[in-house]
């Protein structure tokens, strides 16, 4: 470990209860999440946890939720999450402070790129592309987030299909 602060000056006396320095090992990290009250009923222990600095978004971490609070802090109504971290090249150091995203319900889906998928008339569409040109196909989307839409139920079809990405626009335009 490391020492991080001394209690005591030269020459001072000490008392056999006295603290003479504080030692921290780095490498095992306790990652303390403030949980807003409306989420508690959404965790549990043993939840995924990306997380990463925040002036740092390019390298993302994983830990998993060993302990969750029972007690509401009256000020700001969080709870904390506390996870632990394997901590081994050093990367972080005890209070940096960092963004963190709790994977709530997480499962396997087929997911496009927000681009990929055009709203018209209520209806969810892509395109797929074949040999003669591209086919318009209409998709039930779900969940959104970072960038992607999940697609919910996708026909054979699309499984096995290249789907276009970028200019869908440009498709939708030319089929009307």
């Amino acid at each position: 470990g490391y020492i991080s602060d001394f209690m005591v000056n030269k020459g001072q006396f000490l008392e056999p209860a006295d603290f003479v320095c504080e030692v921290l090992n780095s490498n095992t990290l306790q990652v303390v999440l403030n949980i807003f009250e409306k989420d508690i009923p959404l965790l549990k222990t043993g939840q995924s946890v990306t997380f990463y600095r925040v002036h740092d978004t390019n390298k993302i971490y994983d830990t998993k939720i060993q302990v969750l609070g029972t007690t509401i802090n009256a000020e700001d109504r969080t709870i904390k999450a506390i996870c632990s971290f394997e901590n081994s090249n050093s990367d972080l150091h005890p209070g940096m402070f960092i963004k963190a995203k709790v994977k709530i319900n997480e499962h396997e889906t087929l997911c496009a790129p927000q681009s990929a998928v055009i709203s018209q008339n209520g209806r969810s569409i892509v395109f797929i592309k074949k040999a003669d040109g591209f086919l318009e196909r209409e998709v039930k989307t779900g969940a959104i987030q970072d960038g992607f839409v999940e697609i919910i139920n996708p026909a054979e079809e699309l499984i096995n299909s290249d789907i276009v990405i970028e200019g869908s626009y440009f498709l939708i335009s030319d089929s009307e």
